[in-house]
């Protein structure tokens, strides 16, 4: 049986660049993204072969990607519409004002999401979290 991470997490310097390593995540995905070798080589004979990937989501949009670079065929399945938890939903007849009906928010830490945002020319703005220089306004109801 795989022995759990019992090590309390060191506390990052103000200095230090963020990354997904940690408790939730003990596997260092920032290193083995950022390898000039890629992801891993398969042998010339597999090469074409077709792969099922299930989801037009972040996740399987990306595996897709990465099965492409190895040689591979991917084929994605998707139910409804691409995007996942990536969805922004402008209103229809309004002033250009967009709803996220996704994800709400997609942390820093959130390293190998953002590896690919950064590989694929995404554009991205902070969230306007309450408090914060990306929130225009910040309303708290102290009186319930």
């Amino acid at each position: 049986m795989t022995q759990p991470n019992v090590r309390a997490p060191a506390r990052r310097a103000a200095n230090a660049p963020i990354t997904m390593f940690g408790p939730d995540f003990p596997f260092a995905y920032d290193d083995w993204l950022a390898h000039p070798a890629g992801l891993g080589v398969l042998p010339p004979s597999r090469h074409g072969t077709e792969v099922a990937i299930v989801g037009a989501g972040m996740a399987g949009l990306t595996a897709a990607y990465e099965l492409m670079k190895l040689g591979l065929k991917p084929v994605v399945y998707e139910a409804s519409r691409m995007g996942g938890r990536l969805r922004s939903q402008p209103f229809e007849g309004g002033s250009g004002a967009i709803a996220e009906l996704g994800g709400m928010r997609f942390p820093l830490s959130s390293t190998g999401f953002y590896h690919y945002v950064r590989l694929l020319g995404l554009p991205s703005r902070p969230f306007p979290n309450p408090l914060t220089p990306a929130a225009n306004c910040t309303v708290i109801d102290l009186e319930g």
